[in-house]
C-alpha cells in the first residue's frame, strides 16, 4: 500500500525479540514452511552454483530459505547465517534471492547457504606448495582419510584481500570427510585447479550441544583450489581473509 503520513495501514508482525520488532505492510508475509525436498538433493553441487531461494522466516542471526534444487525438485530448507549475508542486509520474508551452497550435512538434514560471490585468490606466486605445509598428520586406517596440513590460520576478515593461510590435503572421496581438525569436500572435478570446500567440523559439535549458539557464531566456509594430486590425494590450498 501506499504509504503517507498519518494515513492508517494493515501491518503484520514479521520477526520479534524481547528488545524489538519488525513489521511489514505486504499482504502475503506468510512464507509456507513446507520443505518436502531433502538435501541429499543438492549434495556434491559445485560451490558456484547460484540457486532460486526464498525467504521462509527469519531468526536474529539467520534466514531460513526455500530452495530450489537445480532440476526443479521438492523446495530444500537452507539456512543462511548472518556471514553469508550480502553488505549484512537482511532479506525480508517472501523475497527471492539468489544463494549458494557452502555445505551439505546429509546426517542432520541442514544445508548451509550464503548470498556472497566466491572469492578466489592468485596462487601464481605459490611456487612450491609443499614450501606451506608445516606438517602432515595422517591419521586412520582407510584409504582416502582425511590428511591435514598444520598451519597457524586467522579468522576470516569479510572484506579483505585474500591470502593462502593453511593448505589441507583432501581425501578423493565424492562425499565429505571428517577427521581430525579439518574437513575437505572435493567436487567431481579432481584435477589441479579444481575448486574444493574446506571448514572446521567444530561447528557439527556446537549444532549438536547448542543449536542457537550455533547460529550465533556460525562459522563461515571458505573456497579453495585444489593445486596439486598426488596418488589418491589432492592438495587444496584455502582462501583466508587477511589484512594484506
Amino acid at each position: 500500500p501506499e504509504l503517507a503520513w498519518g494515513r492508517p495501514v494493515k501491518v503484520t508482525v514479521q520477526s520479534l525479540s524481547d528488545v524489538s520488532f519488525l513489521l511489514t505492510a505486504r499482504t502475503a508475509v506468510q512464507a509456507r514452511e513446507e520443505f518436502d525436498g531433502d538435501v541429499v538433493a543438492l549434495e556434491g553441487i559445485s560451490p558456484n552454483q547460484w540457486l532460486d531461494g526464498e525467504v521462509a522466516s527469519t531468526v536474529a542471526q539467520a534466514v531460513i530459505v526455500k530452495v530450489t534444487p537445480p532440476d526443479g525438485g521438492p523446495p530444500v530448507k537452507g539456512i543462511l547465517g548472518s556471514e553469508g549475508l550480502r553488505d549484512g542486509n537482511k532479506p525480508s520474508v517472501l523475497d527471492r534471492i539468489g544463494v549458494r551452497v557452502l555445505s551439505v550435512d546429509v546426517a542432520n538434514s541442514q544445508l548451509i547457504l550464503t548470498m556472497k560471490d566466491v572469492a578466489v585468490a592468485a596462487y601464481d606466486a605459490v611456487s612450491e606448495l609443499k614450501m606451506l605445509v608445516d606438517k602432515k598428520l595422517r591419521r586412520g586406517s582407510q584409504k582416502g582419510d582425511i590428511v591435514i596440513e598444520v598451519n597457524p590460520v586467522r579468522d576470516n576478515v569479510a572484506g579483505k584481500e585474500l591470502h593462502v593461510a593453511k593448505v589441507t590435503l583432501g581425501c578423493l572421496k565424492g562425499k565429505p570427510a571428517r577427521f581430525g581438525d579439518a574437513m575437505a569436500s572435493i567436487p567431481e572435478a579432481r584435477q589441479a585447479g579444481a575448486e574444493a570446500m574446506l571448514r572446521d567440523p567444530s561447528i557439527q559439535a556446537m549444532l549438536a550441544k547448542d543449536p542457537q549458539r550455533y547460529l550465533r557464531n556460525l562459522v563461515s566456509l571458505r573456497i579453495g583450489r585444489v593445486a596439486s594430486d598426488e596418488e589418491d590425494f589432492l592438495y587444496v590450498i584455502e582462501d583466508q581473509g587477511g589484512d594484506s
